[in-house]
């Protein structure tokens, strides 16, 4: 059971580093707006998301079973408490250093998806600005019901064509 748990770990950590090579692709196509490349990156993201869940209830489950033989483990505790309950100590350090990777990763994975969401955002809003620059809207000297500044939009066109 611990060398199942050992494997789940290192699939985990391998695939939270290929989700951060994925995740700077993402950044890369975010940077260049090559939407082509941002519909297969996202395609490639909902793959690696689907791996890690099926990972992590796999690590649920081994964790579990080890609570059962184990009457001193618990499905809730904190890896590093439960290393030290592992008869072998060799595997324990093995388990350690794959926690140390893996947190480590998701915490990169972690900074490159913000990274990655600002400049969706900031691009959305240029985009935006550019539509309401096109499209004649100004904002109000006042603001709206809920907070909300007021927008007016001038029509361009005449309709009595």
């Amino acid at each position: 059971m611990w060398r199942e748990m050992k494997e789940i770990m290192s699939a985990l950590s391998s695939c939270y580093g290929e989700l951060l090579k994925t995740s700077e692709a993402k950044h890369k196509a975010l940077a260049a707006m090559d939407l082509r490349a941002l519909e297969r990156v996202v395609k490639t993201e909902e793959g690696f998301a689907s791996r890690i869940e099926q990972l992590e209830a796999r690590r649920k489950a081994a964790l579990q079973a080890l609570a059962d033989r184990e009457k001193a483990i618990e499905p809730t505790m904190k890896l590093r408490d439960l290393c030290a309950l592992c008869p072998d100590k060799h595997l324990a350090r093995e388990l350690e250093m794959l926690h140390e990777e893996l947190d480590r990763r998701m915490k990169e994975v972690e900074r490159v998806g913000e990274n990655n969401t600002l400049l969706a955002e900031s691009a959305l809003a240029a985009v935006t600005a550019n539509l309401n620059r096109i499209g004649g809207a100004t904002a109000g000297t006042s603001y709206g019901a809920g907070g909300k500044e007021s927008v007016t939009r001038t029509r361009r066109f005449d309709f009595k064509a």
